[in-house]
């Protein structure tokens, strides 16, 4: 086999590439493992003709231009750890976290590390039991509380809780563009291809109240705060009402 050619980033995807998936054709390209690749990925650090893309399965066309954002620092950086410090509160009954971004909640089929792997050895180590059960998750690019149960009818119970709407969550993102006043964004969203989703007017429903915190013309820091539980309903609905 004829080693690949050096390229440099960004990217240009040749002929002979078109329809490669992108976690190939990053790891082949940056000298990465497929693991690694996948981690980049998933954190936001890569971009398809300028627009992020997390989607590991990403076919590729002739010409587009792939970029792995940062220095080889970054490139080479893992996902921070859990410590002590992460464990934001906890009782007999729960644990709330503070989950870095770059780590998934719950295991993908390729064995990458996860709340569920992680923090179970944190809390060996600190000499407490190691049980949890994940009440809900947090996309592995997204950082912040997350929340876990220490005995099993607890996560049910929990689980209900959700179920019914009755927790609140608050996001904040920066977006694209300049939005200047809160909305709500009513619009239902379906899977498209994989695990991409778009909106749908045959889709599931799905609302999002948005609102900015500070502006400038390229770019706003928007607080979310989701009705439903759609799956990457956020990043769907900024990216489908023009604010990616």
């Amino acid at each position: 086999m004829a080693p690949v050619e050096k390229k440099r980033n960004p990217f240009i995807v040749s002929q002979s590439e078109a329809g490669q998936r992108l976690e190939k054709f990053i790891a082949t390209h940056a000298g990465l493992s497929r693991k690694q690749a996948r981690l980049h990925i998933i954190s936001g650090h890569v971009t398809v003709d300028g627009s992020t893309t997390r989607i590991l399965s990403h076919r590729l066309v002739v010409g587009a231009e792939v970029s792995l954002a940062g220095s080889q620092a970054t490139i080479d950086r893992q996902p921070v750890p859990l410590t002590a410090a992460s464990i934001l509160y906890e009782d007999r009954d729960l644990l709330a976290i503070s989950k870095p971004a770059g780590l998934l909640s719950e295991p993908d089929r390729f064995g990458a590390r996860c709340v569920e792997s992680e923090l179970p050895k944190l809390l060996e180590a600190l000499g407490q039991r190691p049980e949890i059960w994940l009440v809900h998750r947090l996309d592995a690019g997204t950082s912040g509380v997350l929340l876990l149960a220490r005995r099993r009818p607890i996560c049910r119970k929990l689980g209900e809780v959700f179920r019914r709407g009755q927790i609140k969550k608050t996001y904040v993102a920066l977006c694209s563009g300049s939005l200047r006043l809160g909305r709500l964004i009513d619009a239902p969203i379906a899977r498209a291809q994989g695990t991409k989703h778009v909106i749908d007017p045959n889709g599931k429903p799905a609302r999002t109240w948005v609102e900015p915190i500070t502006q400038k013309p390229e770019a706003t820091l928007i607080r979310a705060l989701p009705k439903t539980g759609r799956t990457h309903q956020i990043r769907v609905h900024l990216f489908g009402y023009g604010h990616p």
